[in-house]
């Protein structure tokens, strides 16, 4: 007998940001910027900092991220993910890796920061 359930689905909210997650999405993102995402990064004290800030941010449900999904500081340049990605999609899960979800999230994240920085300017007059 089939299934009766129906698979929902349903837009994703875009969270909003505390000041607490852009100053981690910042940091991260200098870290990342100079290097230390790179799993062949020296295993130092940036390299540290910056799996703590891609993990407190990548499994920050508040965000909207889990485990199974990549993460906030990766390459989304494509709008469509790697093929590799998609073979892991279904109907009932159609962005699995958070891919889609995660290059919005980054471009809100990014856009926030830089609205953020005039005033942290005028703070600073």
């Amino acid at each position: 007998m089939p299934s009766k359930r129906r698979t929902i689905s349903r837009p994703r909210k875009m969270p909003t940001f505390s000041d607490q997650t852009l100053d981690l999405f910042e940091r991260g993102w200098q870290l990342r910027n100079e290097g230390y995402d790179n799993v062949d990064a020296p295993d130092d004290e940036e390299h540290d900092e910056f799996r703590a800030i891609n993990k407190a941010l990548s499994w920050n449900s508040k965000l909207g991220r889990y485990p199974h999904m990549i993460s906030v500081f990766d390459d989304y340049s494509d709008p469509e993910p790697p093929e590799y990605m998609k073979a892991r999609e279904s109907e009932a899960y159609p962005d699995f890796n958070g891919y889609r979800f995660g290059r919005l999230l980054q471009q809100r994240l990014l856009a926030a920061l830089e609205a953020r920085r005039p005033r942290q300017r005028a703070g600073h007059d």
